[in-house]
């Protein structure tokens, strides 16, 4: 049978959602070669391209509407093709693949650095409280795999709470970095809004959060625009992230055809808000690069989303929305369940394995689900939407305790 080159394979792949999961496989390139050298990749009348930007917040950068997420990253060649595409911004993390993901960043833009604009993160121990000794060499160290001397964005990673911007060694390194040039803008992602959207608005810490990355989606996002809309109103700059609500299309029959695309009616559902930025997805595939830059300048009227209803209807009792938390205040363990969920979500929808044991281990070990088989499982009484908690927080344990 004869092979579809990589154009062909991208080009069907990005008339259906399912085949975009199919290439995060089949389009992979060899990641161990390190003899890689820049290459551009010349555009053609048929390829999608960022259709439309907009500035991020105060710090004046116009970014593109749709940015690269580096979660899994193996491949610079994906990055190089992003870029000659339009993506502008790439963000990162230190623990992503154990560092790997900013060195194949930064060899990705080699040659085209000071066009680009590149975020990482740093995740900060509650066992360990960082110093600023620590936060510099850390910041050091990412600087090193991206080959750059400054990044654009420096964030917390995960700031569930206000407890790592109350930490004097972190306020005052992100001001100090920002004043020395090393760092154009700084400030966090999160998985708990409810709590970090609010709280950072406070006076005290305007000089550290000039940008926010948080959870976004047609599924579980309504109940926060106010409080996007309050970032906007300060001049914060906006990032939506887990757009794509879970991504199980993948799963779903349903969603095996070619008239559906999913990615893009998600991503325009976050991009008709007018107070979001940009939206970060995870792109480790050429096939995935053209599947969610095919969405840039689309936005899906909220009235006319039919594609969203189903998928909804679909999902409605095996999505957990993380945002809600119905199901811990019931836990007499104090169990990490939304946390312990992501992880879930991360192994088993958006295949990014590694990322998930990654979360998973850094989770305090008093917080994992060490006493859900002896329990009765009142979580999944509690749960709003009818979903298994119990079982499915003994099967993440059991997957990705090492």
């Amino acid at each position: 049978m004869k092979s579809l080159s990589r154009r062909e394979f991208s080009t069907k792949l990005a008339a259906g959602v399912a085949g975009a999961m199919l290439g995060c496989q089949a389009d992979k390139r060899d990641a161990a070669d390190g003899g890689w050298t820049p290459q551009s990749h010349p555009r053609e009348a048929t390829d999608p391209t960022i259709q439309h930007h907009n500035t991020l917040g105060r710090t004046g950068i116009r970014v593109s509407d749709v940015i690269l997420g580096g979660g899994d990253l193996h491949e610079p060649g994906v990055i190089r093709y992003a870029f000659d595409r339009g993506v502008n911004v790439f963000d990162t993390a230190a623990t992503y693949v154990g560092g790997v993901s900013e060195d194949v960043i930064g060899r990705g833009l080699l040659g085209v650095r000071d066009r680009a604009h590149i975020i990482t993160k740093q995740g900060f121990s509650r066992r360990r409280p960082p110093t600023q000794r620590s936060i510099a060499n850390l910041l050091e160290a990412s600087l090193r795999r991206l080959q750059t001397d400054y990044v654009d964005g420096l964030f917390i990673h995960s700031m569930e709470d206000m407890r790592a911007l109350q930490n004097d060694a972190v306020l005052e390194s992100f001001v100090r970095f920002k004043q020395e040039g090393k760092v154009l803008f700084t400030g966090f992602s999160t998985h708990n809004e409810r709590r970090t959207l609010v709280q950072c608005l406070q006076p005290r810490y305007d000089e550290v959060v000039d940008v926010v990355m948080f959870r976004y989606n047609h599924m579980e996002g309504e109940h926060i625009e106010p409080m996007i809309q309050a970032l906007r109103t300060k001049g914060i700059g906006t990032i939506a992230m887990k757009t794509l609500a879970g991504g199980k299309h993948g799963h779903l029959r349903e969603f095996l055809s070619n008239q559906l695309s999913y990615p893009q009616a998600a991503i325009g559902w976050a991009l008709a808000n007018n107070h979001i930025d940009c939206a970060v997805l995870s792109m480790d595939t050429y096939a995935l690069v053209d599947a969610y830059v095919s969405a840039s300048g689309k936005q899906t009227q909220r009235t006319n989303g039919s594609v969203l209803r189903q998928y909804r209807e679909l999902v409605d009792n095996s999505y957990c929305r993380v945002t809600c938390t119905a199901c811990e205040d019931s836990c007499p363990h104090q169990v990490a369940i939304s946390d312990i969920m992501r992880c879930h979500m991360y192994y088993n929808d958006y295949r990014q394995r590694r990322k998930a044991t990654a979360v998973y281990s850094f989770l305090p070990h008093s917080r994992k689900p060490l006493h859900c088989p002896d329990c009765s499982g009142p979580c999944a009484d509690a749960c709003p939407y009818g979903i298994s908690v119990r079982e499915r927080l003994i099967e993440t344990h059991e997957v990705l305790a090492v």
